[in-house]
């Protein structure tokens, strides 16, 4: 039996009862954080991000969401799967900030990659996979490695004084964030990422 394959489909409904944000951080500039809400059956790769408060967000995505060609579920080599854990990528912690934003990478099982990030409102308190049942890692063959630039650049956390310097891109395939920290201070000016191979074309609006 042959592989199954992505399916996708177009997302721009989201959890706007839960939106996080880097207020309180004292960055120069402000972010939002937004779990998707797909259709049932459907799965979201990470969390999308918007360089504002505004709620409901703005721009509104479009952010793709997936599901397998497989539906009965029966493949032996499924283009999906569920994160092993979470892993710490940077904390708004300081001393004088009353933010407590933590931003997270997702720990994927062998043979398959997490493209996004998710964000929580305070980092003392880490996520928990349960409160992401539609987030997925994908199998590698159905991604590629590209090279995000300046123009998808949603946020850095400029001005906050965090130990570390974060840059929040959004991926060009997935249209997830996808949070890079640098150990060495500043923020790259490209950096290379995976990202969904295939994906249709999605026009931000």
């Amino acid at each position: 039996m042959a592989d199954s394959f992505l399916k996708f489909m177009s997302c721009q409904q989201f959890d706007e009862d839960n939106q996080v944000t880097d207020k309180g951080s004292k960055a120069t500039l402000g972010a939002s954080f937004w779990v998707p809400s797909p259709q049932a059956g459907w799965f979201y790769l990470g969390m999308y991000a918007t360089p504002n408060y505004n709620n409901p967000p703005s721009p509104a995505g479009p952010i793709w969401v997936v599901q397998s060609s497989d539906t009965s579920g029966t493949g032996t080599n499924p283009p999906l799967a569920r994160p092993d854990a979470f892993v710490q990528t940077w904390t708004c912690v300081d001393g004088d900030q009353s933010s407590n934003l933590g931003i997270y990478s997702l720990q994927a099982p062998p043979g398959y990659v997490g493209l996004g990030s998710i964000a929580v409102p305070d980092f003392k308190t880490p996520p928990e996979l349960e409160d992401y049942p539609e987030l997925m890692c994908v199998r590698q063959d159905l991604c590629k490695q590209v090279t995000v630039e300046s123009g998808n650049v949603v946020w850095t956390d400029k001005g906050s004084k965090a130990p570390l310097d974060v840059t929040v891109w959004l991926l060009p395939g997935a249209q997830t964030c996808y949070a890079v920290a640098n150990q060495s201070g500043g923020y790259p000016e490209s950096y290379q990422v995976w990202d969904l191979q295939g994906a249709p074309n999605l026009t931000q609006r």
